[in-house]
């Protein structure tokens, strides 16, 4: 599939013309602060090129470092390195996590995060075919943003 690229004036005609691409269908987004080449993780962006005149570059294998040294330095031995992971990514360090949410807006805060004057971007990817792990009802429950208004409605 082609990018689509939409340039907009203001934030509310952003939002507007994603949502009109989106349709009605579900869709999970990210949002990154540079356009890179492919979508992919941190420790990929960032370790890719000190190996890049190697072969021995295993992004897993340098995660399994950074949480074993973080299991040493901040948590006990039977934290599950999910749980690691997660904290490793939410406080900015390096994974290969890739992260998506069923938000626009947090996909967009993500796009723009720190990077005011150079251009991010918004993938919005179809979960059409992608198998439903989510508490769907928990989703529906949640509010929606009226972006012409500003008012919150409940679903």
């Amino acid at each position: 599939m082609e990018p689509i690229t939409v340039k907009s004036e203001t934030p509310v005609q952003l939002l507007s013309e994603i949502e009109e691409i989106c349709g009605d269908g579900l869709h999970v987004f990210r949002g990154e602060n540079n356009i890179y080449a492919n979508v992919s993780s941190s420790i990929f962006r960032k370790y890719s090129k000190l190996f890049s005149k190697s072969n021995d570059f295993i992004p897993l294998d340098v995660e399994k470092e950074i949480v074993e040294k973080a299991r040493i330095l901040h948590f006990s031995e039977n934290v599950p390195v999910d749980e690691i992971l997660t904290d490793i990514r939410h406080f900015g360090g390096d994974t290969t996590l890739i992260d998506f949410s069923r938000s626009l807006l947090i996909a967009l805060f993500f796009g723009c995060n720190g990077r005011f004057d150079d251009d991010g971007r918004v993938i919005v990817v179809p979960t059409k075919r992608i198998p439903n792990k989510f508490n769907v009802e928990l989703y529906e429950s949640q509010t929606k943003i009226d972006l012409y208004s500003g008012k919150i409605n409940e679903k």
